[in-house]
């Protein structure tokens, strides 16, 4: 795999014709999201989807950071929700979710006369199961940092370079990666995971997964917020208020991937 430096990364986005990217909130998109504003300028559009699947923290983490770097952005609908495939959330989910994002893309980009389709992937998500990754190559959606080489420790480091304030956010993936494969997507489970991690981080974590097993919820901690000496019994009584049942923190603490294991 070839190695971009930034200058040959800057060029390649600089090549593209009228592009539209897909932007989350999380550090890769919105990093990547900034490179192709500056090689691009107002030929090119950043685009959120209007879904449940997405925190209202990482929302408004888009919202602030387009806003911040003054870069043209919009929110578009997409339609996962209306396909049972991705609300029975087998193994595939995130390629049912990933086709309906594109699909939506593809269609507002020939509306509006854009060209290319951009999105977040990076190196080190070939290494993890990323079926939406096989909906990005049936679209022909374009993942620059995969083209370049770039992995999170590339990314990370050029965030800080540039003082951003997201250089040092975790992974956030959408809500619905949080509940077990077989257990149906809704809204009412969707809600409830985030306010779930809304307590904790009002508790002062960053690292964290809440698990929706069913009617049970499983807490996982990262290695520093594992440290931390947490009122859990006090943590695993309100998480119960939310509806669940059971609560229970995961002694291996956090994993990324983890409901993979099951």
């Amino acid at each position: 795999m070839e190695h971009y430096s930034l200058d040959e990364l800057h060029l390649f986005l600089k090549n593209l014709r009228r592009p539209i990217i897909a932007i989350s909130g999380g550090l890769d998109s919105s990093l990547l999201a900034l490179l192709l504003f500056e090689a691009k300028g107002s030929e090119m559009l950043s685009l959120t989807a209007l879904t449940s699947s997405l925190s209202s923290r990482d929302r408004m983490s888009v919202m602030k950071f387009v806003a911040q770097h003054t870069i043209p952005h919009t929110f578009i609908e997409t339609s996962e929700f209306k396909d049972e495939h991705y609300l029975s959330n087998d193994k595939d989910r995130c390629y049912h979710c990933k086709r309906h994002l594109f699909s939506a893309m593809k269609k507002f980009a020939e509306e509006f006369s854009y060209q290319e389709i951009l999105y977040g992937a990076q190196k080190d998500d070939l290494d993890d199961y990323r079926p939406g990754n096989i909906a990005a190559e049936e679209a022909s959606v374009i993942a620059p940092f995969i083209i370049a080489g770039w992995g999170k420790s590339e990314i990370r480091a050029e965030a800080r370079r540039r003082g951003l304030d997201i250089a040092e956010k975790p992974a956030s993936p959408c809500l619905a990666s949080r509940i077990e494969y077989g257990i149906s997507v809704s809204e009412e489970r969707l809600r409830r995971i985030e306010k779930a991690e809304e307590l904790l981080y009002a508790k002062g974590l960053n690292i964290f997964r809440v698990r929706d097993r069913g009617n049970y919820a499983t807490i996982e901690l990262g290695k520093d917020e594992m440290k931390i000496n947490l009122d859990r019994e006090k943590i695993i009584e309100e998480i119960k208020l939310l509806g669940f049942e059971e609560v229970s923190f995961d002694p291996r603490g956090y994993r990324q991937g983890s409901l993979n294991e099951f």
